[in-house]
C-alpha cells in the first residue's frame, strides 16, 4: 500500500513540475494528449480589447470565421471546457478553418476588464463566433460549460457562411 501511494505521489508531483493541471492526468504535458495538442493551434492574445480588435481584423482579412475563447486557471468551467470538449474530434472539426484566439483573463488586469466589457462578457468562460466578414455570431455564443456535441453543434451552425 505504502508503494501504490509513494507511487502516486511521484506521478503527482512530476506532473505537477511539468505544467500538468488535472490530478488524474498528471502526465498529460508529456504524452502529448489530445487535451494539449487541442490548444496548441489557439493563439493567445494578450494586451486588451486592441490587441483583439487587431487579430479578429487579421482574420477577417484573411476572409476566416474566428473564434474567442476568454478563459481563466481560477475558472472551473473552463478547465472542464479544455479538458472535455475542445479536444474533441466533433469539435476541432467544427472549428476547422476557423482563427483560434485565446484570451486569457486569469490576473484580471484593467486591460482584461476592458476587453470583457468591450465584448459583454460577464465571466469566463465565454466563447465568441465571429464570421469571416468580422461580425459577432451573437446568438451562438458559448457562455459556461458545454458538452462536445451541443458545442460542435452551436459551432457549426455559428461558422457556417
Amino acid at each position: 500500500m505504502v508503494a501504490v501511494l509513494t507511487a502516486a505521489g511521484g506521478a503527482q508531483w512530476l506532473g505537477a513540475a511539468t505544467g500538468a493541471t488535472d490530478p488524474l492526468r498528471p502526465w498529460a504535458a508529456l504524452t502529448g494528449s489530445p487535451q494539449h495538442a487541442a490548444l496548441t493551434d489557439w493563439r493567445a492574445v494578450d494586451g486588451g480589447p486592441e490587441a483583439l480588435e487587431r487579430a479578429l481584423e487579421r482574420a477577417r482579412q484573411a476572409q476566416r470565421p474566428a473564434v474567442v475563447e476568454i478563459t481563466a486557471e481560477w475558472c472551473a468551467y473552463c478547465q472542464k471546457l479544455e479538458a472535455r470538449t475542445l479536444p474533441d474530434p466533433r469539435v476541432r472539426r467544427a472549428l476547422d478553418g476557423a482563427a483560434k484566439l485565446r484570451v486569457d483573463v486569469t490576473a484580471m488586469t484593467d486591460a482584461d476588464r476592458r476587453l470583457m466589457q468591450a465584448h459583454d462578457v460577464y465571466l469566463p468562460p465565454a466563447i465568441l463566433f465571429f464570421s469571416a466578414a468580422g461580425e459577432e455570431r451573437a446568438e451562438q455564443r458559448v457562455v459556461g460549460f458545454k458538452g462536445p456535441e451541443a458545442f460542435a453543434q452551436r459551432a457549426r451552425r455559428a461558422l457556417e457562411p
